[in-house]
């Protein structure tokens, strides 16, 4: 095999030669001007088939002899994915460096075949080999698995299991949406028939339900001021019938102001405190004390109880 592969690189070259010297094919010498050496530069820790693995090899040779490119021995082995080449000189010899990426196909504990050059002299080819290289090539199959499974049974044609699959996932789909539709109209019909608590009711029951000593016994100063805020925003929103909860502190004053209503001041302050807390990390002294402010702005804003008709004074 390696004769007949080198063959192939020797054609050209014995062409020219006499018949009688091409005839007898290229000479491999283990002594002769050229020596081959390899060095394994780069490998994985476990190596297994297919892997990269990296490999220079140095042709020493007189400076005037030409020699060939390395070629695998056995090529079915490995198969050279990659080659980098350049030339040292050292005195009257050169060195030819060749830097091989190589993927490799063999298992166990082999040595790989020489590489292989070739070169001409007194009118005849001859060959010279570097040693074998030594690897440990694992196989990609687990050694649990001692047989390999046997065919499925053929399928009876049609086959009607695609079409089922797609009918239940489309069953699967419309029992989802329909679920979907339920549950939307359940909680539709749940939110009509509980009345929706008066803006000023909603407030004060939100700011009732606070953790204010947890929140300030864990420093979460800044949440209980955002909290606060967040809730008197909605009471305006909904007792005023104005975008608040996406305004700014001085878009809001200046919407109460334009309604006219009596404690915008009042409202001015309370929003500058709660946005020196947000934003300038400021610490009130009393921070409890926001949440009882924000219930006396409610308290002040919401709408004076209706007159009882003479008829019920009169029932009275």
């Amino acid at each position: 095999m390696v004769l007949a592969l080198l063959l192939i690189l020797a054609q050209i070259s014995s062409d020219s030669l006499p018949a009688d010297s091409a005839s007898t094919g290229p000479q491999l010498i283990e002594n002769g001007p050229v020596r081959v050496e390899w060095q394994l530069i780069k490998k994985p820790r476990v190596l297994t088939v297919g892997d990269h693995i990296r490999l220079r090899l140095r042709v020493y040779h007189p400076r005037e002899l030409t020699v060939s490119p390395p070629l695998p021995a056995v090529p079915n082995e490995v198969v050279v994915l990659d080659q980098k080449h350049h030339i040292q000189y050292r005195g009257d010899t050169a060195v030819d460096v060749y830097d091989l990426t190589l993927a490799v196909f063999v298992i166990g504990e082999r040595k790989l075949a020489p590489f292989l050059v070739s070169y001409q002299q007194q009118n005849r080819m001859y060959l010279a080999a570097s040693d074998s290289v030594p690897l440990r090539v694992q196989s990609l199959i687990s050694e649990r698995m001692q047989d390999i499974n046997d065919l499925k049974p053929q399928v009876t044609f049609p086959n009607l299991l695609p079409l089922w699959i797609a009918l239940g996932l489309i069953g699967a789909g419309l029992a989802g949406y329909s679920g979907w539709r339920f549950w939307q109209r359940y909680r539709r019909r749940q939110e009509e028939l509980e009345p929706e608590l008066p803006p000023w009711d909603e407030a004060l029951q939100a700011l009732s339900k606070l953790p204010v000593e947890e929140w300030l016994s864990a420093g979460q100063v800044k949440r209980l001021y955002y909290t606060v805020s967040e809730i008197v925003k909605r009471y305006l929103t909904r007792r005023f019938e104005f975008p608040a909860v996406d305004q700014t502190s001085t878009e809001i004053v200046r919407e109460l102001k334009s309604r006219k209503v009596a404690v915008s001041e009042r409202f001015a302050t309370f929003f500058l405190d709660a946005d020196l807390v947000k934003y300038a990390k400021y610490l009130p002294a009393e921070p409890a004390s926001v949440v009882n402010r924000a219930r006396e702005l409610v308290e002040l804003t919401r709408p004076a109880p209706e007159p009882a008709s003479p008829a019920v004074e009169a029932i009275k």
